[in-house]
């Protein structure tokens, strides 16, 4: 198995974390060589510092405004949401930008749902509220943002993809970029940059006419095994019947030879579909459904 392919089997497998899967997209960023994937998957592993560029999926990611107050008698009150007209003009004080690592950002997700919490909670300095009146007669005496936990999760599955669809995209342009010896070759670099550009500088991939709201990969859950269920997912996100009838000869062909379940000519239909996405000047329902292929395509083999 070459580098790609086994980028390709850790990406689809949800056991293994997000910044083993970097790691391993770090050798491919030497060998290539390209240093765009290479700072992108820097920052992803190290943070991004105050100066860098945030990809989209971390810009922006918009919670509810709770404060606590405190009143007469020592009567304290709790979470409770603060319309934006109240707020100073400080900027967009209900979204967040999220710089820290992939670690970091499972750290917060993990502790999270140990608390039994749903949201992660963005303190609000001081010098915004403290003189922001909510209930009459109460004094603000706090103020956070609460951001639903989904959110953060949604970060690190953009990390997955993306980086899961790079390698695709490169596996299709060049099946032995990233390998050792004199049988590799390499790809031009204007060719990477695109590549680059499309997969990991676009926006969010969103489901069906161009809709805001972030694609739910439970949406694509199918039954390991189950083959009709599979198709009608497929059909359901908007893979053409052409595009089924290739994978569903690619896995019967493929049965059997691979352990994990990802055969030669099942990778090549994904990559296909990845590259039919990249190429098709950007409409997010083509993204979405190439995103969600993969997604289900995972469920069915029992590598999600």
């Amino acid at each position: 198995m070459g580098l790609l392919q086994d980028i390709e089997g850790k990406a689809l497998n949800a056991d293994l974390s997000v910044a083993d899967l970097l790691r391993e997209c770090l050798i491919l960023a030497y060998r290539l060589p390209h240093e765009p994937f290479k700072a992108w998957v820097d920052h992803e592993l190290g943070g991004y510092p105050a100066e860098a560029d945030l990809p989209p999926y971390r810009r922006g990611l918009r919670g509810h405004i709770v404060a606590q107050l405190s009143g007469p008698f020592g009567h304290n009150v709790t979470n409770v949401p603060v319309p934006m007209s109240f707020l100073p003009d400080w900027g967009k004080l209900d979204t967040s930008d999220f710089r820290q690592s992939v670690a970091e950002l499972q750290g917060l997700v993990e502790a999270a749902k140990g608390a039994g919490s749903t949201v992660v909670h963005n303190a609000i300095p001081p010098e915004v509220f403290a003189n922001v009146g909510i209930w009459e007669d109460y004094s603000t005496v706090g103020m956070r943002l609460d951001l639903s936990l989904p959110l953060l999760e949604g970060i690190l599955d953009q990390v997955r993809t993306r980086a899961l669809t790079f390698v695709l995209e490169i596996e299709a342009e060049e099946p032995s970029a990233g390998e050792l010896g004199p049988e590799a070759h390499r790809i031009e670099e204007s060719r990477l940059t695109a590549i680059y550009n499309t997969v990991i500088l676009g926006g969010s991939v969103n489901l069906a006419q161009g809709a805001s709201a972030p694609v739910d990969q439970r949406q694509v859950t199918v039954a390991q095994g189950d083959l009709e269920g599979l198709m009608a997912r497929l059909a359901e996100i908007g893979i053409g019947e052409a595009d089924r009838v290739d994978l569903r000869e690619a896995l019967e062909a493929d049965e059997g030879e691979s352990d994990s379940g990802l055969g030669e000519r099942t990778r090549g239909w994904l990559a296909t579909i990845t590259l039919k996405a990249a190429t098709s000047a950007g409409r997010v329902t083509e993204g979405a459904a190439a995103a969600l292929a993969a997604a289900a395509l995972a469920h069915y083999l029992g590598l999600a």
